[in-house]
């Protein structure tokens, strides 16, 4: 286990996870998620499955069966986020439709089949080898991958430098990356995909792609 999982399940862990969910039951998704959310329901999710990578309490999830999603999966490092995705999921009757899997997409993406929409919401920037993460993503989806990601330049480096000095303060190994726009992009572009929507919730990207 490397030390940035460690710290991340320090971070993103069962109290995190409940005051999570007791914000979106109050006012829904976080800016950056509604966003993303409201551009992939321009296409056509019905009778379709979602791989939703970092899921953290399930929101896209969640909007995804609500427009006629068939099946979601939820792949998360942490335990306490699955266990508050998962009691959500029984409350609302969507635990037919839902899978849940505990690990590193990185480790288990081979054991995961492909889906006809992936998403990762603020995930790209918890892996170091986000060309790795990407590729592996983009070869799960069928159909259409939707992305948040931190902003590139001077201000996002200012933004995650103080997040990174918090982190150290506090004795957590996290640490958050900021990757090149253009290479992100590229990236995805090479595999096969072409932009359909993008967009700015500062400090974050907003960007969904179609498999042509």
């Amino acid at each position: 286990m490397s030390c940035n999982c460690c710290g991340a399940e320090r971070l993103f862990n069962l109290k995190a996870a409940k005051k999570e969910l007791k914000k979106y039951r109050k006012s829904g998704a976080g800016k950056p998620t509604q966003a993303l959310i409201d551009s992939l329901n321009a296409s056509e999710s019905k009778g379709q499955t979602l791989l939703d990578i970092g899921g953290g309490i399930g929101a896209i999830q969640w909007d995804f069966l609500q427009n006629g999603g068939k099946q979601t999966t939820d792949m998360d490092y942490s335990d306490g986020y699955l266990e508050v995705a998962k009691s959500y999921a029984k409350e609302n009757g969507w635990s037919d439709q839902t899978v849940f899997r505990q690990g590193d997409f990185l480790e288990e993406e081979d054991s995961i089949e492909n889906h006809d929409y992936v998403t990762l919401d603020k995930v790209i920037c918890c892996y170091p080898d986000y060309h790795g993460l990407l590729t592996k993503a983009l070869n799960k989806t069928n159909h259409t991958i939707g992305m948040v990601y931190p902003m590139g330049g001077s201000i996002a480096k200012f933004v995650a430098f103080f997040v990174i000095l918090f982190l150290k303060l506090s004795g957590n190994s996290f640490r958050p990356y900021i990757h090149p726009v253009s290479s992100i992009r590229q990236t995805v572009l090479d595999e096969g995909f072409k932009s359909v929507h993008s967009s700015v919730s500062f400090p974050w990207h907003v960007e969904v792609y179609r498999r042509i």
